[in-house]
């Protein structure tokens, strides 16, 4: 019995499909890019913030990316609890 074997009516869709394979491992490449840039932001983010640094990993789960920035918008930071209270809260002091 014979093998089925796939191979391109000619040359030119041949060259297409190893271009189109080249494009689409440049665009995965440069969204990994921009994955990591977003995650490092968000680690130093946090770590400014008095949390541990990890927490900016939590970005790259699905539904705590949509929570924590609320909780860095919203919630108090470790970093601020041991200033005074006379102090202003806006951050200018």
């Amino acid at each position: 019995m014979m093998e089925p074997t796939f191979s391109f009516p000619n040359e030119a869709a041949a060259s297409g499909a190893v271009f189109g394979g080249i494009i689409l491992l440049v665009i995965i490449l440069i969204g990994l890019a921009i994955n990591i840039l977003y995650v490092v932001a968000y680690c130093k983010i946090f770590s400014k913030a008095g949390y541990h640094w990890a927490m900016g990993l939590l970005m790259l789960v699905p539904i705590a990316n949509l929570i924590m920035p609320l909780v860095l918008a919203f919630g108090q930071w470790p970093i601020l609890e041991g200033r005074s209270q006379n102090m202003p809260r806006d951050g200018y002091h």
